[in-house]
């Protein structure tokens, strides 16, 4: 049974060209004599089909007789077995950077340069409410250092004034605003990169 390149191209797979090949079983007229033939046969320079020769291991075949249908098997399994290869090495270089990067965190986290989020939290919390309290003593304080009429609404002015300080925080902390050196908030990005233009 006799197969022309066509078919042969038509295969869409390495099984398949495979089964097709080795259904027919060896034929004189997938012989050819030349190094030149084989790669017209495979659409490639000649000097590709020299280069496969040196391969590991090497394409079938010696001097004056190359059997083209071994070739196609030999080829076949080369491609496929490459692309296994190149697959496994990628997945082996995924998995030793992932490990690598696993490791330079736990490496960070011994030595103290990264710490939870969780305790970034509690901490950041507990200053707060430290600084809330600390807050609300003034007016207070305030108040007892002024003269005995204007204690009454002093202390109220300065509660006020607490009060509101600790609501623009509160504000600030929820949706965080820019501001420069002076206070005065900036703009969002949108403004930001108007400015640069």
């Amino acid at each position: 049974m006799n197969f022309s390149r066509e078919q042969i191209e038509a295969a869409s797979t390495p099984e398949e060209l495979t089964a097709l090949l080795s259904a027919r079983g060896p034929s004189p007229r997938w012989a050819v004599s030349t190094l030149t033939e084989v790669a017209e046969f495979f659409g490639v320079a000649t000097s590709t089909v020299k280069g496969w020769r040196m391969e590991s291991p090497p394409m079938p075949g010696s001097d004056g007789s190359w059997p083209l249908d071994a070739i196609t098997r030999w080829r076949a399994a080369k491609i496929t077995g490459s692309d296994l290869a190149m697959q496994q090495k990628l997945a082996t270089l995924e998995a030793t950077v992932l490990a690598n990067d696993a490791r330079r965190l736990e490496l960070s986290k011994e030595r103290g340069e990264l710490v939870e989020l969780a305790s970034v939290e509690l901490t950041f919390a507990q200053a707060l409410i430290r600084c809330r309290c600390l807050i609300m003593t003034l007016p207070e304080a305030i108040a007892t250092s002024a003269p005995p009429e204007l204690r009454d609404q002093l202390r109220a002015e300065a509660d006020r004034t607490c009060r509101a300080a600790l609501a623009t925080l509160r504000r600030d902390l929820e949706s965080p605003v820019l501001v420069d050196d002076e206070g005065n908030e900036l703009a969002k990005e949108e403004s930001t990169d108007e400015q640069d233009a």
